[in-house]
């Protein structure tokens, strides 16, 4: 009876430091994106370099998610977390204090997407470990609304503190951010509070299915090209930047509304998640074809779509991925973070590559058609694995 009354307040903890960890250590690549207009003035960057950057944070998040969910499974959860704020913070603080062209801003965001390939599987072993088994969706959806939320906090910085403070004192409040969130996570976080947990035998442990891997990966780059261009485009489109970054706060919101409530839904019923994903990256084409009209209305109505709906099935793929791998959840969730961290490694610089040569429209009509093919991936994945 007293580790059934524990376990409320350990699962009320698990779930808020998986939203503010992730949140968190997501800021660096959501303040260049809401911040770009300013930190290309600063530095004399192009829009293309500014998907180069954030191709790099990409880069280094994608090549540390495999090695970053063995460490985490050999060092344990709360170390890997407390190293992850520690390359974020370290990152983020440099970028504020030496940053001063374009090599050394992509160079230091890409050490904080270093941080992000380890707080991806670190977290996910934390809530894995520490929460029932029909809590997991619940939770999963809220440590996958950290970014969301990341950019929310993005898009207030931008008419606000960013104006106000200046670009560089915005990262440097992201580092302590970073270090004071990941700081208070401890071993008893990922322990305590457990209810009939079990560890599968090793010989039963199998990787993500790879169609869910792909869907994750062709979903993850049309997303992060929304993002890393959203205030750009939103300004050429007509809207002020302000309103710009209010538009970003707004779709972000939905987002961490629609993850949440996916993983409520994920809990009561465990076995229509595929089909759900699906139908969110469909919601997407459909945003992606408004965003094509390059109306200020459409703008709005687009982003909403595409990033507030189309964007929800973060939570959803990490939960299935997990389920899926049977065991040793920092490698099962660093395998399937390899998909979504190489998508938003290639989004970025594809999306401003097609804006550069032809058009903006182009470019959301190619994210179009990827969130198509990932849609056909997560109903392929259902079939492989029966049950998700």
């Amino acid at each position: 009876m007293r580790r059934l009354r524990s376990a409320a307040p350990a699962e009320a903890r698990g779930m808020a430091l998986a939203i503010t960890t992730m949140a968190a250590c997501a800021l660096p690549l959501f303040f260049t994106s809401a911040l770009a207009l300013a930190i290309q003035r600063d530095l004399g960057l192009a829009d293309e370099e500014i998907g180069l950057a954030i191709a790099a944070f990409w880069v280094l998040a994608t090549l540390g998610s495999l090695p970053g969910g063995w460490l985490v499974d050999r060092i344990g959860p709360a170390r890997g977390v407390h190293l992850a704020g520690a390359c974020v913070g370290a990152g983020s603080l440099a970028i504020a204090a030496f940053a001063d062209s374009f090599a050394a801003f992509a160079a230091l965001l890409a050490l904080t997407g270093l941080g992000n390939a380890i707080i991806t599987p670190g977290m996910s072993a934390v809530v894995s470990r520490s929460l029932r088994a029909g809590r997991r969706g619940t939770t999963f959806g809220l440590q996958q609304s950290g970014p969301p939320l990341a950019s929310v906090v993005a898009g207030i910085a931008l008419p606000t503190a960013g104006a106000v403070l200046g670009w560089r004192w915005v990262f440097a409040l992201g580092a302590v951010a970073a270090v004071a969130a990941t700081g208070v996570v401890r071993d008893a976080d990922a322990d305590a509070g457990v209810v009939n947990r079990s560890t599968p035998p090793a010989r039963d442990r199998r990787p993500p299915s790879r169609l869910l891997v792909l869907g994750g990966a062709l979903a993850s780059g049309a997303a992060n090209g929304l993002l890393a261009y959203l205030v750009v485009f939103a300004v050429a489109a007509g809207l002020s930047t302000t309103a710009a970054g209010i538009l970003l706060a707004f779709a972000s919101v939905t987002c961490v509304a629609t993850r949440i409530g996916l993983g409520v839904l994920a809990d009561r019923r465990p076995r229509s998640r595929l089909p759900q994903m699906a139908g969110l990256a469909l919601a997407g084409v459909a945003g992606f074809a408004l965003l094509a009209v390059e109306a200020p209305w459409a703008t709005v109505a687009g982003c909403t779509l595409a990033l507030g709906i189309g964007w929800g099935w973060a939570g959803l793929y990490v939960l299935t991925a997990v389920e899926q791998a049977r065991g040793a959840t920092g490698r099962a969730v660093g395998a399937a973070a390899t998909g979504t961290f190489a998508g938003a490694m290639i989004g970025p610089p594809l999306v401003g590559l097609l804006a550069a040569e032809a058009s903006f429209a182009l470019a959301w009509l190619v994210c179009a058609g990827l969130l198509l093919v990932a849609a056909w991936a997560f109903l392929g994945a259902r079939r492989l694995r029966p049950g998700t």
